[in-house]
């Protein structure tokens, strides 16, 4: 029974999102939801043609298994998706491909549609796990296939909440992916929903490369604002030299204007009883000169005063202006040191996954290598005590296994 809880305990839970068609069901296309956990937990997500179209882990060692392998994931149908996670499990030691018959390995499969419909969530369920009974069975490995029926711990719990097993497997990837939300905000969101957000998360590399997308968007937008930064300084120093400049002009207009009103009034004071008529015209004409200057200097103060009024008023605009952009330069610089940050806390934390997946490769190396050279000869004995396997499980053996899941779903837990 060692294996069970040391080599099963790592369960396979395989959780996938799928839009399929199935032949003559009436599904069309339906979104799903999959589950294996060897401890390393990992979620798909497939669109109607049943590819694969994200990939997302719910643990570190989900996370380790996934290194490299995103990309060879999409794209795969889900059965092919499942059994690739089954492969890498054994080639990171999760799972013994030597197990014995009266120590088996086990996975667990738990399934979700977002259409809730039983019949067709049932037929999901019973392809998967028979792909991947099939698959231990073709490559003489002695394993379990265990669902989310088979959990009464689970099953019990999901019953206090009101949902099925399967949906409080979906809530449970959702707070392992998303570890803020709470399990009352998980169960007010739809099927579809949670199945989305599980689209949108990204595993650690792919995360590496947003972050550092991010990064340099984020410097980009700080350069450009900059710059513009710039242009507004310099154009605002040009409208405040304007305001100045115009109001030396307005200081020199109304200068002039008390000179040329204290002109006209000691014109208009001249006694001209005694003029006669060619000296009255002259002085007239003098006079009409005098009041224009005056009426002249008069609109011209008006205009700069007006000028002055549209230079300050740019000014102040172009001052709210350098005081909005050094506010958003201020705020992307934040952005981007937290992004900065988080980058160095995701690159170590790659860098002890890869460690890590070294160090169980290198371990299960030996193991690895020998299954795949006899897996052939191994496979013959194993599918001739198949059935015989699988009628003689104890009860023992299947409460161990039942126990490993409740334990390794509570170690998933948030």
């Amino acid at each position: 029974m060692k294996k069970i809880l040391a080599i099963i305990l790592p369960m396979v839970l395989i959780t996938g999102l799928l839009y399929g068609y199935v032949f003559n069901s009436n599904i069309g296309s339906v979104m799903a939801y999959v589950s294996v956990d060897i401890n390393p937990s990992v979620q798909f997500v497939t669109d109607g043609a049943n590819e694969v179209v994200s990939v997302t882990a719910a643990n570190d060692d989900g996370e380790t298994i996934l290194l490299g392998e995103v990309d060879n994931l999409i794209g795969l149908s889900i059965e092919e998706a499942t059994e690739r996670i089954v492969e890498l499990a054994i080639e990171y030691g999760y799972l013994d491909p030597e197990a014995l018959a009266d120590d088996p390995n086990a996975i667990t499969i738990t399934t979700v549609l977002e259409s809730q419909n039983i019949r067709l969530q049932a037929r999901l369920r019973d392809r998967v796990k028979t792909h991947l009974e099939n698959f231990f069975k073709n490559n003489g490995i002695y394993g379990v296939i265990m669902t989310d029926l088979d959990m009464a711990d689970i099953i019990a719990e999901a019953e206090t909440l009101g949902v099925g097993a399967g949906n409080l497997k979906l809530i449970r990837s959702i707070q392992a992916v998303y570890p803020d939300v709470t399990t009352e905000q998980a169960l007010n969101l739809s099927v579809k929903d949670m199945m989305d957000m599980l689209r949108g998360a990204r595993e650690v590399e792919s995360y590496i490369e947003y972050l550092d997308s991010q990064i340099i968007a984020t410097q980009t937008q700080i350069d450009a604002l900059n710059l513009t930064l710039n242009s507004a300084n310099a154009n605002l120093i040009l409208a405040q030299d304007e305001v100045i400049t115009l109001n030396a002009t307005l200081d020199a207009a109304n200068a002039s204007l008390i000179l040329a009103q204290a002109e006209l009034v000691n014109f208009e004071a001249i006694d001209t009883t005694e003029y006669t008529v060619e000296d009255l015209a002259i002085y007239d004409t003098q006079l009409a000169a005098n009041q224009l200057a005056v009426t002249d200097l008069e609109t011209e103060i008006v205009s700069i005063t007006t000028q002055i009024a549209t230079a300050e008023l740019t000014a102040s605009d172009l001052q709210a202006e350098v005081v909005l952009l050094t506010n958003q330069i201020a705020t992307l610089n934040i952005t981007l040191s937290e992004l900065q940050s988080t980058l160095g806390a995701r690159q170590l934390y790659l860098n002890t996954l890869q460690l890590q997946a070294q160090t169980k490769k290198g371990a299960a190396l030996d193991k690895y290598e020998d299954w795949q050279a006899n897996k052939v000869e191994r496979s013959e004995q194993v599918k001739a005590q198949w059935k015989n396997f699988q009628n003689n499980l104890t009860e023992e053996q299947i409460d161990s296994i039942l126990d490993s899941i409740q334990a390794t779903w509570q170690t998933n837990r948030p």
